[in-house]
């Protein structure tokens, strides 16, 4: 094949590469195709002129500038599709541009070390390694990488130190003073750079994932103080409901008492046929735990309300080794997704809700539901959350984890969605008080 057509296509397929790269790796401000077609139609413009500009000075000496013509002009477009124009763009920017050329390194370097800097042998290798390149950033980088870009607006200076050495070490190894099919020699110090590249990307996606983990079970604990705070202003609405109830028994008392007095008995029955109409339903009792009790009362008669058949097995004692009002966060927010569920059965008569708990011998709880359509779990077996919003209850129930060094597990059997939580350091609560109240 003739020799300015093969360059030519090397040309196309190191700019090819480009593109490939960039939208992995570009968080864009548009939609992903006018940012492909934007991609591309630049792409296409910059290969057109590098090609002439290559053609005019010749495949050597164009070789020393080509990290200039052919990357350079790439700046301006990412500054207009960019969705950042801080150091995360100039990160995006010398990642891609790594990944080029360690692509370009593989192909040439095996070329000038077995076959003499066959042209066609170079773009081939060059074919064979974009694949696991690709799939490298695809994989196993551009998830936490992208997430990192949503969490992380400063700091990333350090992150583009190594990429900006690797791009300086890779021109001065292989490209000038001159070119490396020139100096085979220095095949092996180039492969061995490349080889490091992806060893501090890996490690980067390592840091990427321990930040974000971080970052993550701080959000979870701040949802479950949240939590926390907002069943505690409910419990002290009901305490305040109950003494106000208390407080009008007692003047109701009086107002009989003046009635009955006065001789007027049957306005006093009337009136407290009036007050028994009137008076709330009594608190239910699922536990000898007081503030569980009114918290899980409160929501399990909710669901009964609902048509949802509720069955509690609560052995929950007065007395706990950890915090009530945050079981009683993880166990509502369980309760309320059960609920939703529930209610998504057309078939009244198909809404169910289990919930226990039981503190020996070691403390474990489990809220089980039944529910319509389908639940998706992830590899590690976790409900992938709603694409309407994160899954409350399970941010919980993982803060709640995290705290207690617990273990959480989800379940689907027998036509149920269960939520199991066990305590593994809590053992024996006491025999004595691991009663059922029915």
């Amino acid at each position: 094949m003739n020799q300015s057509v093969l360059m030519g296509l090397r040309m196309t397929l190191t700019m090819g590469t480009l593109v490939v790269f960039t939208l992995l790796l570009l968080q864009y401000r548009y939609s992903r195709k006018v940012t492909a077609r934007a991609v591309s139609l630049f792409t296409i413009v910059v290969a057109l002129i590098n090609l002439i500009i290559m053609k005019k000075m010749g495949y050597v000496p164009y070789s020393k500038v080509m990290p200039l013509t052919a990357t350079a002009p790439y700046l301006i477009l990412y500054l207009f599709l960019s969705a950042y124009r801080d150091l995360r763009l100039v990160f995006a920017v010398v990642t891609v541009y790594s990944f080029g050329l360690a692509d370009m390194g593989i192909g040439g370097s095996i070329s000038a070390v077995f076959f003499g800097s066959d042209v066609a042998i170079d773009l081939f290798f060059r074919m064979l390694a974009f694949i696991p390149i690709g799939l490298f950033i695809l994989f196993y980088f551009r998830k936490p990488y992208m997430r990192m870009l949503h969490q992380m607006k400063s700091g990333w200076l350090i992150f583009c130190a190594f990429p900006l050495l690797f791009y300086a070490a890779f021109y001065f190894t292989s490209i000038y003073p001159v070119i490396l099919h020139e100096r085979p020699e220095n095949a092996a110090i180039l492969l061995c750079l490349i080889g490091l590249l992806f060893i501090v990307y890996a490690m980067l996606v390592q840091f990427f994932q321990f930040y974000l983990d971080h970052v993550e079970e701080m959000q979870n604990m701040e949802l479950l103080s949240s939590k926390v705070s907002a069943l505690r202003d409910q419990l002290e609405a009901i305490n305040n409901g109950q003494e106000y109830r208390e407080r009008s028994a007692d003047c109701s008392l009086a107002a009989v008492k003046t009635m009955i007095e006065s001789g007027d008995t049957e306005a006093a029955l009337r009136f407290l046929q009036q007050r028994q109409a009137q008076s709330d339903v009594p608190l239910a009792q699922y536990c000898q735990n007081s503030i569980l009790n009114v918290i899980l009362s409160f929501y399990l008669e909710r669901a009964k309300a609902e048509g949802i058949t509720v069955k509690a097995d609560l052995r929950i004692p007065e007395d706990l080794p950890i915090d009530a009002l945050e079981l009683s966060a993880v166990l509502t927010s369980a309760i309320e997704n059960a609920i939703h569920a529930c209610l998504k059965i057309p078939d009244r008569a198909e809404r169910r809700l289990e919930i226990s708990c039981y503190t020996s011998p070691r403390f474990v709880f489990e809220v089980a539901n039944t529910y319509a359509g389908e639940i998706v779990m992830d590899e590690n077996s976790v409900p992938v959350p709603p694409e309407t919003g994160p899954d409350i209850a399970t941010r919980s129930i993982n803060a709640f984890v995290q705290k207690y060094r617990a273990l959480a597990d989800y379940d689907l059997s027998d036509g149920m969605f269960r939520v199991r939580v066990a305590l593994l350091d809590l053992e024996g609560v006491g025999e004595a008080d691991n009663e059922r109240v029915d």
